[in-house]
């Protein structure tokens, strides 16, 4: 497992093996604006080592509205 970027709010590990995964650990709820760029950072790295997988862990994240889901994805998935 390699780290490839640790914020406040987000960690994100490289898992390698048969396929490649990243690891998601939310640390905790930031604002929007936050949210939105660590998860914008995930996906940019996810493209980069060509994952197959995603492993979330968002214990300490808390609850979203669905309209916070529905804006991030728009923007990350959508290209």
């Amino acid at each position: 497992m390699l780290l490839l970027t640790a914020t406040p709010y987000l960690t994100l590990y490289l898992h390698e093996g048969a396929s490649r995964a990243i690891e998601a650990q939310w640390l905790g709820f930031g604002s929007s604006a936050i949210l939105r760029q660590a998860t914008l950072d995930a996906v940019v790295l996810a493209r980069q080592y060509r994952i197959t997988g995603w492993i979330a862990d968002d214990r300490l994240l808390g609850s979203l509205p669905p309209p916070t889901w529905n804006g991030l994805l728009s923007r990350c998935c959508h290209s």
